[in-house]
């Protein structure tokens, strides 16, 4: 299932750009933040969805990983962003 990320209203405050890798994956930079990629993928059972958070320098790291409350890619799109927000920004 394609669901196309729709990017928070707060993006274009903190002036983030943002790059489409592909149907489940977008690349994230801002003033002064790093280079990183917001990723969703389907859970085992392929119903639930899970959004993973990486720091690209070299070689991608995982700064967090959760399960999307809802059963749908736009809920881990969400979920995705607020990791972002979280551990990136603040």
């Amino acid at each position: 299932m394609k669901a196309r990320p729709i990017f928070p209203f707060w993006f274009r405050q903190r002036q983030i750009q943002s790059e489409l890798i592909n149907d489940q994956a977008v690349r994230l930079q801002g003033p002064n933040l790093p280079l990183c990629e917001v990723r969703i993928e389907p859970e085992e059972d392929g119903r639930n969805w899970r959004a993973t958070l990486f720091r690209i320098n070299g070689e991608p790291r995982i700064l967090a990983s959760a399960q999307a409350a809802e059963p749908h890619p736009q809920s881990a799109w969400q979920l995705g962003f607020e990791l972002y927000r979280k551990h990136v920004i603040n």
